[in-house]
């Protein structure tokens, strides 16, 4: 909250970092108006207010005016409690190994049928070990679900990218022609990655629980393509120069129309905050041979957890680079000496990794979140299938 006069100007602080800031004059900002933090990203609405009370040991001014400063992301002084939970992995790489080995064998029996219960199995095992306050989740999902939404994907965007991709080759058409498939293939596939990444979410969240309450989410894919597609378009257009912006704008509408029953996740973070990181790991690429880009994505991830809350509980992540490094190298090493067997161990040190260092801090209880599911198609499982977005826990 910042008061101020009109000659004197308005000083701010943050009630997240405490970082202070001075606007030289209150007419520069404007009732409604929306800005941040430049330091920690934290979020604010401006309302102005007239005849405000005085400062302590000043008279009252009619003339003065005052400008209250509301954050949108939760007040951590909103309870005197704060409560904090945390997260543990309690599977073991060598009973996933097992669980591997067995679905192997029976998906090279079955020429590959098996793969969509193979992969409920390894879900159901991963999530059944991931434990929340005390409590472990669940998946719901089946193979059955997955089988079909396979089938649907392959109908909706497989067939169709083959005839256009390989159609006019398969015809001899002209070279023209055959050129003009395979482009109007590649735009096929850019149009329907943010939707596989929509769909695969929304049911993946709905077939999630954890004490009976169902996750969700409850964005819609038009929205999160125009997010998408602009931004690949500005990441071309500016040699890579937009994807710390592009990258939190993706992670901002993934994360904020996620919900745990009633209980909406929500994130405030400002792609600005990362470019100055993203441009020191450019810059450094060539001198450290890449290993940069290591500490990078260890100061995302930070960033992306720290802004991130859960009501009025906000996750802590104090993960650093070097943490980050070994973890990626260690498992490049297994992979390599083990090849590939190490598979399992490799997800299961991942996961542990995460929930090792996450915890959630706030005065919210987790008793308090209800019910409310939503329905959603395992279609985008397919589509994801298919696409190979990257969008995978298991």
């Amino acid at each position: 909250m910042g008061w101020f006069t009109s000659d004197t100007g308005v000083r701010l602080t943050c009630h997240k970092c405490r970082t202070r800031f001075k606007v030289a004059s209150h007419k520069t900002l404007r009732d409604g108006a929306k800005t941040a933090c430049r330091r920690c990203g934290t979020r604010f609405g401006v309302r102005v207010i007239s005849a405000s009370l005085p400062r302590p040991q000043e008279s009252l001014d009619p003339t003065s005016h005052s400008i209250r400063i509301q954050s949108d992301a939760p007040s951590a002084s909103s309870s005197s409690e704060s409560r904090t939970h945390r997260l543990f992995f309690r599977g073991s790489g060598g009973t996933l190994f097992g669980i591997h080995l067995v679905n192997l064998f029976v998906t090279l029996l079955t020429l590959g049928l098996y793969s969509f219960w193979a992969k409920v199995k390894v879900r159901q095992w991963l999530w059944g070990h991931t434990e929340v306050a005390g409590d472990r989740l669940a998946y719901h999902g089946t193979g059955m679900e997955l089988l079909k939404g396979f089938i649907r994907a392959v109908l909706i965007f497989g067939i169709p990218y083959l005839v256009i991709a390989t159609g006019p080759e398969l015809a001899r058409s002209d070279l023209w022609i055959q050129f003009a498939g395979r482009i109007l293939a590649a735009i096929l596939v850019v149009i329907f990655v943010p939707i596989a990444i929509v769909a695969a979410r929304r049911y993946r969240l709905s077939r999630t629980s954890w004490r009976g309450i169902r996750f969700s989410f409850r964005g819609k894919s038009l929205d999160f393509a125009k997010i998408f597609l602009s931004g690949t378009f500005l990441n071309v257009v500016t040699l890579g120069a937009y994807y710390p912006f592009f990258d939190t704008k993706r992670h901002a509408f993934l994360t904020s129309h996620t919900y745990m029953g009633n209980q909406r996740f929500r994130f405030y973070g400002e792609g600005m905050d990362l470019s100055k990181s993203f441009l020191i790991a450019y810059l450094l690429t060539v001198p450290t041979m890449g290993l940069c880009w290591f500490w990078y994505k260890a100061r995302v991830q930070r960033y992306f957890w720290e802004h991130t809350y859960l009501g009025q509980n906000r996750f802590h992540f104090p993960v650093t680079g070097w943490q980050y490094f070994k973890l990626k190298v260690g498992n490049l090493a297994l992979l390599i000496l083990t090849l590939g067997f190490a598979w399992p161990w490799v997800l299961v040190r991942n996961i542990r990794f995460v929930l090792r260092n996450l915890t959630l801090k706030g005065p919210t209880d987790l008793e308090v979140i209800l019910q409310e599911s939503q329905s959603a198609s395992p279609t985008g499982e397919g589509l994801e299938s298919l696409l190979d977005t990257g969008f995978e826990f298991g």
